[in-house]
């Protein structure tokens, strides 16, 4: 015999409620988002791990491929050393 008791399903769907909130992404700002991408940059070059960037000039792509050997510390031009 099943009984359906109110208090577990308001339970379940405030766990339901809650479990959402925390499976959520979190909206990073641009800061955040150029902080990221120098830290990954900083690793790849730290352990010698190869990156790839696409670059756009006036909407044509073009993928580079290499090591970065050098980030210029206040400029932060990047020299990559290209893999064939």
């Amino acid at each position: 015999m099943a009984i359906d008791v109110p208090e577990h399903k308001t339970l379940n769907e405030r766990l339901d409620e809650e479990d959402n909130f925390l499976n959520k992404k979190s909206v990073l700002d641009e800061y955040q988002v150029e902080e990221e991408l120098d830290n990954n940059i900083h690793y790849a070059m730290e352990y010698h791990l190869p990156i790839r960037f696409r670059l756009q000039n006036e909407g044509n792509p073009h993928d580079l491929s290499g090591y970065c050997v050098y980030i210029h510390p206040v400029t932060k031009e990047l020299r990559i050393q290209i893999v064939p």
